[in-house]
């Protein structure tokens, strides 16, 4: 499925794996994580080998932009319950576009394909978040037609669970640090 003949937007195939690799890892330490090609890997597995809660569509050259068969992005979403009547809510959790391949149409491609597959599953809406201070993201989705809603984010990090786990309390101020997004 794709909306633009310079790259096609799917699931990623199985022998596919190293690829895949490439651009978890590259969307990764965009966001300044520090991860290493095992965890990139390992990662993938789950992915390819359907352990991972995640849905994953990959946008793949077709020689229109880059070099055919390379991965220009990623998405990575999956169904949440409930949603307004009780009805699932897909949910965007990541949507990377290597940085040679922005401006390209990649992101809406991608997002077209994340669109569909809401469809497919019966969900009643997509949503995602976007750091506040990405303007790159907030200007393509706007550009989209998409509107911002108006709901704050809260997270809580390794170190925080365990706290809130252990006293009913998280202190947030540690784990912004080690929580790239």
């Amino acid at each position: 499925m794709s909306i633009d003949d310079r790259f096609s937007i799917r699931p990623p195939g199985a022998t596919e794996g190293a690829e895949l690799a490439s651009v978890l890892a590259a969307m990764e330490r965009h966001y300044d994580a520090a991860v290493t090609d095992d965890e990139a890997a390992s990662a993938c597995a789950r992915l390819l080998g359907g352990h991972a809660p995640a849905r994953c569509l990959v946008a793949v050259s077709l020689g229109g932009v880059g070099e055919a068969g390379r991965f220009l992005g990623i998405a990575l979403f999956a169904p949440v319950f409930p949603g307004a009547r009780f009805r699932d809510v897909m949910f965007l959790k990541e949507l990377f576009v290597r940085p040679e391949a922005r401006g390209e149409g990649v992101a809406r491609a991608l997002l077209a394909g994340v669109a569909r597959a809401t469809i497919d599953a019966g969900c009643e809406r997509l949503e995602w978040v976007t750091d506040r201070g990405n303007a790159g993201a907030r200007a393509a989705y706007k550009a989209m037609g998409v509107a911002e809603g108006d709901r704050v984010t809260y997270r809580v990090g390794a170190q925080g669970l365990v706290r809130l786990a252990a006293t009913g309390h998280a202190d947030p101020r540690g784990d912004r640090r080690s929580m790239p997004r």
